[in-house]
C-alpha cells in the first residue's frame, strides 16, 4: 500500500504556532511571578484577630526619617503617635502640650509655660495656647548656651525624658501630662533659667534654695537642691549654685506661702516611670494610675499631679481645693502615688429613637 503523502505546513500556520507557543510561555511566566509575588506577599503579612498587618511600608507612605533622636538607653521601636513624637523625629520638638504646662525644646533648652483655657483660631486651625522659644522661661546649662539637639532619653505611659546633651555637658528634664513639675539633672554644670521678662520674686532670697515668683502673671516655684543659692535674683537669669546634679521647677496654683510650701514637700520626689492598668466589669471601667518615683530628699512619698474634668468626676480619690485652667476644662489637684477613675459603660444607640424627642424639628435641626 502507497503511504500517504506528508506536506509541510505553510507559513502562515508556523508563525500561528510560534505565536501560541510563545502566548503561552509568557501566560507560565506571569503565573510563576505572581505565584513567587503572592508567596512573597504572604510571607510579610502578619495575620492579627480577624484582620492582618503588613512588615513592608506600602509605596504610598512616606519613609520615616533616617534619623531618630533617641539615647542608646532606650531599646526597640520608637512611638509615632504620641505627644511627644516630634521629640524622636525632629532635631527639636514641635510644642509638647503636657497640661497644665505646654513646653518647646530649642537650641538653648526646655521652653515653659502655663497657657491656661486660652485657645487659638488663627489659619484656621483651632490651637490651644501656644509657645514661643523663649516661653515663660527657659531651662537652660550654666556651661552650654547651643545644644546640637534633644533627644528622648525615656519614656512611660504618660511622661517622658528630654536629654540635651554637648560633649560631657548634660541637662535632662523629665515631664509628663497631668504633672505641675518639670524635673531637672544636670551634668557638667548646673541649671539656668532665662525668663522672658525680669520675675517677681515674692519669696526666698539669694541665700534660699527655694524661691516663689511670678512672670507674665504666672505663678512658678524654683527648687534647687537644699543648701543650693541662686545667682542673678535682681535680674532675669537665675544660676544655681550647687554641688548636687537635682532641682525642679512646679507651677503654682496661686501665689502664696502656703501653695509654695505644699509644692517644696514634693518637690524632689522625681516621678520615674508612670503606668496604667485598665479592668472591665459589671458595667464599668476602672482605670489605675500609678507613679513611680525617685526622692532625692526627703523620706514623704509620693507627688502632686492634676486630673483633668474626664477623670477627676470618676474619681474616689480625694482632690484638694486647688486648680489649673486648661484648654480641656478646669484640672483638679490630687497628691499621692496613684488615682483610679471609675467609668460607667453607656453603650451606643444603634439609631437616634424618635420617643422621647418633644422637638423633633429642634433635633433634626441640630443634626444639620
Amino acid at each position: 500500500m502507497p503511504k500517504p503523502a506528508t506536506t509541510s505546513p505553510s507559513p502562515r500556520k508556523k508563525a500561528a504556532l510560534v505565536a501560541i507557543v510563545m502566548c503561552l510561555v509568557f501566560a507560565v511566566a506571569i503565573i510563576l511571578n505572581l505565584s513567587m509575588r503572592a508567596e512573597a506577599a504572604s510571607e510579610n503579612i502578619v495575620p492579627i484577630g480577624a484582620g492582618s498587618y503588613t512588615l513592608e511600608r506600602p509605596s504610598s507612605c512616606e519613609p520615616l526619617p533616617e534619623a531618630i533622636y533617641r539615647t542608646s538607653d532606650i531599646k526597640g521601636p520608637t512611638p509615632t503617635n504620641q505627644w511627644w513624637s516630634s521629640l524622636v523625629w525632629q532635631p527639636f520638638s514641635q510644642a509638647l502640650f503636657a497640661h497644665p504646662l505646654a513646653m518647646l525644646c530649642h537650641e538653648g533648652g526646655l521652653a515653659v509655660t502655663y497657657p491656661g483655657d486660652v485657645i487659638s483660631g488663627a489659619s484656621g486651625n483651632i490651637m490651644g495656647g501656644g509657645i514661643a522659644k523663649d516661653g515663660d522661661f527657659s531651662i537652660g546649662h550654666s556651661a552650654v548656651s547651643d545644644f546640637p539637639d534633644a533627644r528622648c532619653a525615656g519614656f512611660s505611659d504618660w511622661f517622658i525624658m528630654a536629654e540635651f546633651a554637648k560633649g560631657e555637658s548634660k541637662l535632662l528634664t523629665t515631664l509628663g501630662h497631668g504633672s505641675p513639675f518639670i524635673y531637672g539633672q544636670v551634668v557638667g554644670g548646673t541649671a539656668k533659667i532665662t525668663f522672658a521678662e525680669k520675675p517677681q520674686i515674692w519669696s526666698g532670697t539669694k541665700s534660699d534654695s527655694t524661691l516663689g515668683l511670678t512672670v507674665r502673671g504666672r505663678h512658678y516655684g524654683i527648687f534647687g537642691a537644699s543648701g543650693s543659692t541662686w545667682s542673678g535674683i535682681d535680674g532675669s537669669i537665675l544660676t544655681n549654685k550647687t554641688a548636687k546634679s537635682y532641682f525642679s521647677i512646679a507651677l503654682l496654683p496661686e501665689k502664696s506661702p502656703e501653695a509654695l510650701a505644699l509644692f517644696q514637700r514634693f518637690a524632689h520626689n522625681h516621678v520615674s516611670n508612670t503606668e496604667t492598668d485598665s479592668e472591665i466589669g459589671k458595667g464599668t471601667l476602672t482605670n489605675r494610675y500609678k507613679f513611680t518615683t525617685k526622692n532625692h530628699e526627703g523620706s514623704e512619698p509620693g507627688t502632686i499631679f492634676s486630673l483633668y474634668p474626664h477623670q477627676w468626676k470618676y474619681t474616689s480619690n480625694k482632690l484638694t481645693d486647688m486648680s489649673y485652667e486648661s484648654v480641656r476644662g478646669t484640672m483638679k489637684l490630687g497628691i499621692g502615688l496613684s488615682f483610679d477613675t471609675i467609668i460607667p459603660i453607656q453603650g451606643l444607640l444603634p439609631m437616634l429613637p424618635k420617643e422621647g424627642i418633644p422637638d423633633h424639628q429642634r433635633m433634626v435641626d441640630y443634626l444639620k
